[in-house]
């Protein structure tokens, strides 16, 4: 290995091991997702979707943004796949905290794990999808001082089968603190 390659690779260990090992910012991200429960006459029988993982996006894109992605630090103890159907479930589903690097964030991405990941059954129709992720766009956060924040992801299944997988989803995010 030349000498600029051996320093590259270091460098990315050293970086990526300094933000992972033992990094806290006191800013914590509770995030959770709503499923809106289908009625019965909206004709849709079935909608599960299973996710695996979730993360925050940083607005823009700059070397620092590589370390900045908040479920590079999420909480270990939290439990693997979660299975959510849309017809059964009762209110918000914990999916993770996060504890990212202090920055500004303007997306989630919610990665889908599983063959199929996703099943939505309506009028007469069966649509799937394989494991995937999908981004939702999210107002501006800006997580620059320690706290708790909530990020809300919606789940409609309606929009779901009238527009299409990624349009089922929406976020948005709010102080925990705020009454």
């Amino acid at each position: 290995m030349c000498d600029r390659a051996r320093f590259v690779f270091v460098l990315a260990i050293a970086l990526g091991g300094v933000r992972c090992v033992g990094y806290t910012s006191g800013i914590e991200v509770a995030v959770v997702l709503q499923p809106s429960r289908p009625t019965v006459g909206d004709g849709i029988d079935e909608a599960v979707v299973i996710v695996s993982a979730v993360e925050l996006l940083p607005c823009g894109w700059s070397l620092a943004d590589l370390y900045s992605v908040a479920h590079a630090h999420s909480d270990p103890s939290a439990p693997g796949s979660l299975r959510i159907d849309a017809r059964h479930e009762l209110g918000a589903q914990f999916l993770d905290v996060l504890t990212p690097a202090p920055g500004l964030y303007c997306g989630v991405r919610l990665h889908f794990d599983g063959e199929p990941a996703a099943w939505l059954a309506a009028d007469a129709r069966r649509e799937t999808h394989g494991a995937t992720d999908v981004d939702i766009a999210l107002h501006p956060l800006d997580l620059s001082e320690p706290g708790l924040t909530s990020v809300k992801v919606d789940f409609d299944p309606v929009r779901w089968r009238d527009a299409g997988f990624a349009a089922a989803f929406s976020a948005a995010a709010f102080s925990a603190d705020a009454s």
